[in-house]
């Protein structure tokens, strides 16, 4: 499964948020920059509530207008604010 949650123009880039669901990775979020560029962020395993936190920060990911060379960074915040 895979929903897009935003979409962002910035001079001549266009920014896709997206959520991603793999039963056996995971849940992540991906932002695509225009049609050649895009990172992967694996975050939490399977599950409805998981889901409902990705996508709230994928939202937030939208908003903010963050690029992909800065997905590793967020990334690793939003996994050190969601531990257990």
């Amino acid at each position: 499964m895979t929903r897009t949650v935003g979409r962002a123009t910035w001079d001549n880039a266009v920014l896709e948020y997206l959520v991603t669901e793999d039963e056996k990775r995971g849940i992540g979020v991906e932002i695509r920059e225009t049609t050649t560029k895009s990172a992967v962020a694996l975050l939490l395993p399977v599950s409805p509530e998981n889901l409902q936190k990705v996508l709230e920060f994928a939202s937030r990911l939208a908003e903010g207008m963050v690029f992909p060379d800065n997905l590793c960074e967020v990334a690793e915040d939003f996994l050190s604010e969601n531990r257990e």
